[in-house]
């Protein structure tokens, strides 16, 4: 018996029978493919038999629909017969469950396994992996910590060299953990000093002979995952191109089968590839999956952040740099191109994207190029419980349904305040499902509809939530799978795993946003409002409680409360916040025994204090901003010391969005900073006069730029054409989708191509004056009065 980590799969069919295949890596390192034999299916209602062709193979089934209806199996030879079979009786109104389940996740999902299994069988010699077992017993395995090291997936980077228009590719470069090489089309220059060279260099005489050499390097180092940057809309696209030139097979994977691309041009869609027994996964996309945030993806910004490097060319007219240095200086070339892969393979290992993405596979089953699938995952994880309790789930179909209910949005009260507390339920939305028993299987329907046929005011049989919807009393299988959850992200803090933890954190909050998503099979409108409905409920209950007390709450926001308890002294407001904290959880564990006859899973956190904070009025209205804040946060364990620890903290202000200039954010950090310190009304005058006197004389430039994403191409922007666009417009050539650029006399210009001279005004009036009266405007006074000197409210009025 031996254990291994599946990293990839696929079907096949021989002589009418469906196989599946499973790929990965074993606890010795060596690569595998599993084939067993796996029949297609998927369910009707029993009643629903008469209707059918007499030729249509059906199975009996112990197994019942949700609603307690019974079902039969309707067997296939071929998964590609499902969606035909299921087309063609949903056109005779019957409905169909389960039709839509990918074969090889169906597989996954029948045997329980969730990535790491258990093998029992003969080891063979594969074709194109090290090992191949046939029929073997598989059951899955239990996760460690030592075992997921041993079967480890195993990553291999690339990057490729073109001229500048990529219609010649001049050179391929790879990197692993161990070593880094890299093939190139010779020249007169590397002909002369092909001896110098050294042997991770591989010298060709045509283009097509390094395509070969390639194919052929993925094969011989075998890796479970092929990565790169921008790897499949650019490197892999050129490649195929290329490839199909030269009539050279595109095979990426292990098998003889052609792999294949799919680019979008949508910026909300992924471009994929298919490469048979591997997963292909760009640096780009890893980044954005987890959940990191950069000023751009590019390969120099993300190396910059996460391992203090950068490429050896940073020039923005690289490409001509490039295409000099192949001709005239190969061995710099040569370098450049092997940094390039270098880098990226660093940064997806020191970044924790690539650990993160094993933890999320291993989580829910999925592939690793398939675990940001947020519904997959959760079909992934309900259907294996659900078909424990003996139920078959519907197939997915478009919804269309009511407005859904957001997050409670208090509105604010604008002003400066002196130690702000911030209250906030820990988990909300998972706990609100927990605790109320949220769930596809055990909601019941809407207290309107349901008064007349069953007692649902019965408490100790029903949950009825805010929005009328009804909830049976005992436990429900979302509940039971986010408990479980709990206890592993408990387990995973306590053994200091936070990899494993984020992982867990990510599907929990996601699993709201599957019920509210109407591409989604367990989508009921009504049940996701409960739990948004809920949410509502104890929020303004909350502040309602805080306000008897004698509080004042001047912002709440979906699971938080920010309390201004009138103290100038920064000790006896965190005194105060333990006291609510305490008081709060009490209470709201009370109200929901006594009214839903539940245990209550909310937790009410004192989460921090701000010494000082800011909330804003609406750009050129008299209410408060919504979402929009900044404070001095005090770490509250140094409150006793002579110096306490301090942070600014900034929440949808300027400072944080990438649609506002280095200069709007040095500008608002500085004027912020200057108002919590308590500066007296000539220094903030000063500061605004001379950042206003150095922005024109031009020592603020450097800070000018606009970085704005492209969402589609330049040409398909027909009905408005934003600045960025405009600037894109005057490029040669595009790298990438975030343009620079900057105002100018003439309008937008990108950074590469400035002719005109600096817009100063704009900026002054765009950038500057908009943050300068969100804060001066508090007391009645405005840009304007400092700019011309004839304030009619003096700043001190703030103190």
């Amino acid at each position: 018996m031996v254990s291994g980590f599946i990293t990839n799969s696929k079907y096949s069919i021989k002589e009418g029978i469906s196989y599946v295949h499973l790929f990965g890596r074993l606890e010795n390192q060596k690569s595998f493919e599993i084939i067993t034999k796996y029949r297609p299916y998927f369910f009707i209602k029993e009643k629903d038999r008469e209707l059918i062709d007499a030729n249509i193979k059906t199975e009996k089934s112990d197994l019942q629909t949700t609603n307690n209806e019974p079902i039969i199996r309707i067997n296939t030879d071929n998964p590609k017969e499902v969606p035909e079979l299921r087309n063609l009786l949903e056109n005779m109104n019957i409905p169909c469950f389960e039709a839509d389940i990918l074969f090889t996740r169906r597989f996954l999902i029948d045997k329980n396994i969730l990535s790491i299994i258990e093998i029992s069988g003969k080891e063979e010699q594969g074709e194109f992996t090290d090992v191949l077992f046939v029929e073997p017993k598989i059951i899955p395995a239990k996760k460690s910590k030592q075992l997921i090291s041993k079967c480890s997936p195993k990553m291999l980077a690339f990057d490729i060299e073109t001229d500048p228009k990529a219609k010649t590719i001049y050179s391929i470069s790879f990197c692993d953990d161990k070593q880094e090489f890299v093939g190139v089309v010779k020249n007169k220059s590397i002909e002369k000093i092909k001896k110098e060279l050294a042997k991770n260099v591989n010298v060709f005489s045509e283009e097509q002979d390094l395509l070969s050499w390639f194919f052929k390097t993925i094969k011989e180092h075998d890796p479970d995952i092929i990565t790169g940057w921008h790897v499949i809309d650019f490197d892999l696209k050129v490649i195929h191109e290329r490839a199909n030139y030269f009539k050279i097979p595109f095979t990426l994977g292990r098998s003889s089968e052609q792999s294949s691309l799919r680019i979008e041009s949508s910026f909300f869609r992924d471009s994929s590839a298919n490469a048979t027994g591997r997963v292909i996964l760009d640096g780009i996309q890893l980044l954005k999956s987890s959940f990191i945030k950069l000023d751009d993806y590019k390969l120099n910004t993300a190396a910059k952040h996460f391992l203090n490097d950068s490429k050896l060319i940073e020039d923005d007219h690289r490409f001509e740099i490039i295409d000099e240095m192949y001709i005239k200086n190969p061995k710099k070339f040569l370098a450049y191109n092997i940094k390039d892969s270098r880098l990226t393979y660093d940064i997806i290992i020191k970044s924790g994207v690539y650990d993160l993405t094993v933890q999320r596979s291993l989580l829910t089953g999925l592939h690793m190029d398939s675990v940001k699938a947020s519904i997959a995952s959760f079909d992934s994880l309900y259907l294996r419980e659900l078909r424990k309790k003996g139920f078959v789930a519907p197939s997915t179909r478009p919804n269309v349904s009511d407005k859904g209910i957001g997050g409670y949005v208090r509105p604010s009260q604008p002003g400066i305040y002196d130690n702000v507390l911030v209250l906030d339920f820990k988990s909300l939305y998972p706990s609100l499902m927990r605790t109320f028993n949220i769930d596809p299987l055990s909601y019941v329907g809407l207290k309107e509809e349901l008064e007349t046929k069953i007692d649902i005011n019965n408490k100790d049989k029903f949950i009825i939530s805010p929005n009328g919807a009804v909830f049976k009393h005992e436990e429900g299988i979302m509940p039971n799978m986010l408990k479980t959850l709990w206890e592993e992200r408990d387990e995973a803090r306590a053994e200091g795993n936070e990899l494993a933890r984020y992982a867990i954190k990510i599907l929990m909050n996601s699993m709201y946003g599957v019920l509210a998503s109407q591409n989604s099979r367990y989508h009921i409108r009504s049940l996701s409002n409960a739990i948004t409905s809920f949410a509502q409920y104890f929020i303004k209950l909350t502040a309602s409680r805080l306000e008897e007390q004698g509080y004042e709450v001047i912002y709440g926001d979906t699971d938080s409360v920010f309390v201004n308890v009138k103290t100038k002294d920064p000790m006896e407001a965190n005194k105060v916040g333990k006291i609510i904290e305490e008081d709060l959880n009490k209470f709201l564990f009370k109200k929901i025994r006594e009214e839903y006859r539940k245990e209550s899973i909310l937790e009410l956190e004192y989460e921090k204090l701000y010494i000082k904070f800011f909330m804003p009025k609406v750009r050129g209205s008299e209410e408060g901003a919504k979402k929009r804040y900044a404070g001095l946060k005090v770490d509250t364990n140094t409150l006793d010391s002579d110096s306490p620890k301090t942070k600014l903290d900034f929440t949808g202000l300027e400072f944080v969005r990438k649609d506002w200039t280095e200069l709007a954010k040095e500008f608002q950090l500085n004027l912020i900073d200057l108002i919590f310190s308590d500066a007296k009304e000539e220094k903030i005058e000063k500061f605004i006069l001379d950042f206003v006197k150095d922005l024109k004389s031009g020592k603020k430039d450097n800070l000018l730029v606009y970085k704005k994403s492209l969402r589609k191409d330049v040409s398909e922007y027909t009905k408005t054409t934003p600045p960025h666009v405009k600037a894109a417009r005057l490029l040669d050539k595009i790298d990438g989708n975030v343009i620079s650029y900057v105002m100018t006399k003439n309008g937008p210009q990108p950074i590469q191509k400035i002719s005109s001279p600096l817009d100063y005004e704009h900026y002054i009036e765009k950038q500057i004056k908009p943050i300068a009266d969100s804060v001066l405007g508090l007391q009645n006074t405005s840009f304007e009065d400092v700019i011309k000197g004839s304030k009619q409210v003096g700043l001190g009025s703030f103190f």
